[in-house]
């Protein structure tokens, strides 16, 4: 009998100190995913305002394109189109 409680006292003894290795496991683990997560917010964040620079230089560069058009079709339609001629008084 003595010895069964002396086989117990090594297990719970064991255990414990393998429930204290795996939470210290556990916290160094959540230090390092804190980090990561840190990290990726920050690429994040940095992704986001090259992606607003970029929509803005698209825009800039549509707006060009569309002005460029714009000029094409009108000289195009005025060098086809026939120039009234003013009468003279």
């Amino acid at each position: 009998m003595n010895e069964s409680i002396i086989h117990a006292d090594i297990f719970f003894f064991i255990a414990s100190i393998a429930l204290v290795i795996l939470a210290l496991l556990l916290a160094i683990a959540v230090i390092y995913l804190v980090a990561i997560f840190r990290n990726v917010k920050l690429i994040i964040s940095r992704i986001t305002k090259e992606v607003d620079e970029a929509m803005e230089d698209v825009k800039v560069i549509r707006q060009g394109v569309t002005g460029g058009v714009a000029s094409i079709l009108v000289s195009i339609l005025k060098s086809v189109t026939p120039k009234s001629k003013k009468k003279g008084k």
